[in-house]
C-alpha cells in the first residue's frame, strides 16, 4: 500500500479494533481517540483522495497538533500511538514494508519554547 486511499478506512478501522482488542482498557480508550482524530484529520483536510503516503499523512498530523498548541508531550504520546498502530497495519498486510520504515522515522515537530521574559 503506496497511498492512503477512501477504500483503505474500512481496513484501518478493522486494524483499530485488532489492536485495541490487545490493549488494557485504560490504554483502549487513549489510542482510539488519537486513532479517530487522525482519521478525521484525514478526511477533513481531503488526504483521502490525494495519494499522500502515510508518513507525509502522519508528519502533517503531528504539525496540525502542534498549530492546535498541544504540548510537546502529548503530541509524542499521540506519535507513539500512531506508530504502534501503523505497525500493526504492516503486521496485518495494511502497510509495506518501505511505507513502515517512513512512518517510523516521522519525528514529532519541535514545540517552540517561551524565553524567559516573553
Amino acid at each position: 500500500m503506496n497511498e492512503i486511499v477512501v477504500s483503505a478506512i474500512p481496513n484501518y478501522q478493522r486494524a483499530m479494533i485488532g489492536l485495541l482488542s490487545e490493549l488494557r482498557e485504560a490504554s483502549r480508550r487513549n489510542y482510539q481517540a488519537t486513532i479517530e482524530d487522525f482519521m478525521g484529520f484525514l478526511v477533513r483536510n481531503n488526504y483521502m483522495a490525494g495519494g499522500l503516503g502515510p508518513a507525509a499523512a502522519l508528519s502533517d498530523y503531528l504539525g496540525s497538533l502542534q498549530a492546535r498548541s498541544l504540548s510537546g508531550n502529548t503530541i509524542q504520546v499521540k506519535r507513539v500511538y500512531l506508530r504502534r498502530f501503523f505497525e500493526w497495519c504492516f503486521r496485518e498486510g495494511l502497510l509495506d514494508e518501505r511505507n513502515l520504515a517512513m512512518v517510523l522515522s516521522v519525528k514529532a515537530p519541535k514545540v517552540q519554547g517561551h524565553k524567559a521574559g516573553d
